[in-house]
């Protein structure tokens, strides 16, 4: 099973049932995409390292967070790549009198608060021309993009985010017909360690591609935009 940060908000009984399930004798599969453990301090943290310490057998989808979690477990660890499923579209890039622009995968407060930062930047350091992002993810609450489009408005920027639920195959028709996919990664987040999917989603679907330069990006540069601004 996969435990994200946010799941001890909604089912706080969660690390309890974690301690039972490895206490009973059942075989443990632990896999994870995060290095929660470096939070200690936070509940998602703690439980991490048990697991880590705990399970029969780790799962993760990088060399780099192989690396990490091998410092936390005498446990084996075994890598196992994202796969990519969208099938290849023909690269397009005809933007017209409004700016499209497409965020997709599993939005969390600090990547919701991210993506805001950057949306305002291209607003600011565009030509004027309205810029319209698709939020592509689980369901959020309405009030945090009232907020966002809120603050947008406020400040007299000509963008708005809409939220689309991700639902397959209608995601890989959204992001393909975006003029671009934004992905950002601020160098902070533990979003370091991630998998090349996402980037690699956006190519496959023909969408250009901005994105920050994090490890598993890197080898794709030649199909796509990297970098910090």
């Amino acid at each position: 099973f996969k435990i994200g940060s946010g799941d001890f908000e909604s089912c706080p009984e969660l690390p309890d049932a974690v301690r039972t399930l490895m206490g009973v004798g059942a075989r443990v599969v632990y896999d994870t995409c995060d290095p929660l453990h470096r939070a200690p301090d936070s509940l998602a943290g703690q439980v991490q390292i048990e697991l880590l310490r705990g399970a029969d057998l780790v799962t993760c989808p990088t060399g780099a967070l192989l690396q990490e979690l091998a410092g936390f477990t005498s446990r084996p660890i075994r890598l196992i790549p994202d796969t990519v499923d969208i099938e290849p579209r023909t690269p397009f890039f005809d933007p017209g009198d409004r700016l499209r622009l497409v965020w997709f995968g599993w939005i969390t407060k600090p990547r919701l608060e991210s993506l805001e930062r950057h949306l305002r930047k291209i607003a600011e350091a565009g030509d004027g021309r309205p810029v319209a992002c698709d939020l592509v993810c689980q369901p959020v609450l309405p009030a945090m993009l009232d907020r966002i489009n809120g603050a947008f408005g406020a400040a007299g920027l000509p963008v708005t985010l809409h939220h689309r639920l991700w639902e397959l195959p209608w995601a890989w028709d959204a992001i393909a017909a975006a003029d671009m996919a934004l992905i950002p990664h601020d160098a902070d987040s533990l979003d370091a360690m991630k998998s090349h999917n996402r980037l690699s989603t956006a190519i496959l679907a023909g969408t250009f591609a901005v994105a920050n330069p994090i490890v598993q990006y890197r080898t794709l540069s030649a199909y796509a935009w990297l970098g910090e601004d």
